[in-house]
């Protein structure tokens, strides 16, 4: 392996206007996995139409869903960390913050975030949140705690999926720099249909663009 060393990180996204916001939880240890999964619900029907029988047919495809099974919170001083690192608390207050509080964000009520880490990168919203300590001080202070996290995909409201469906579709070339949100603009002068783009291209990031 090569490059340098990059750390999860979780930042408040901006559905209006497709961009990311300024707070952020930057993860001191990486996790050691994490799962993506997806289900698909079919009609009642047997896979046999040319024998008579129902064909079955796709009736939904819930959202992604994404579970970081162990993001490890350390106030030991052992880890190398900046200046400035918040106790495990502190940590996990803001990890709280990020996932939870909208923010600038005025069309959600609860925040919508991306978990960037390599090659992950997902948009979706907090399900669970689990906080398990298992380190303290004498006098009972938290020094270690393990934070299981689950997210589900964020998707467009329907409206902007069926206004999307509505605009012809165009063909651009992706250059260097160029992000979904400003390539929308341009095509449509038009920020918040990027999610309605890269859900009917299929596109799994926003940074990387093939």
């Amino acid at each position: 392996m090569s490059g340098a060393k990059q750390k999860l990180t979780i930042r408040q996204w901006n559905t209006q206007a497709g961009d990311e916001g300024p707070t952020v939880f930057t993860a001191l240890l990486n996790p050691a996995s994490y799962s993506r999964s997806r289900s698909l619900h079919y009609t009642d029907g047997e896979d046999k139409p040319e024998a008579g029988g129902k064909d079955r047919k796709l009736k939904d495809s819930p959202a992604e869903k994404l579970d970081l099974d162990e993001l490890v919170i350390d106030g030991t001083g052992i880890v190398d960390a900046h200046a400035g690192t918040l106790d495990v608390d502190g940590q996990i207050d803001l990890l709280q913050r990020v996932l939870i509080e909208p923010g600038g964000d005025q069309k959600v009520r609860q925040a919508v975030v991306e978990i960037v880490w390599g090659t992950l990168s997902f948009i979706g919203r907090l399900t669970s949140m689990t906080v398990k300590y298992t380190l303290f001080s004498p006098a009972g202070k938290p020094l270690r705690a393990r934070v299981k996290l689950a997210f589900v995909a964020y998707e467009p409201p329907a409206a902007v999926l069926a206004a999307a469906a509505t605009v012809p579709t165009r063909q651009v070339r992706v250059s260097g720099g160029d992000s979904l949100p400003l390539l929308c603009f341009k095509a449509y002068n038009d920020v918040s249909v990027f999610q309605a783009v890269a859900l009917l291209n299929g596109l799994t990031s926003l940074r990387s663009l093939p």
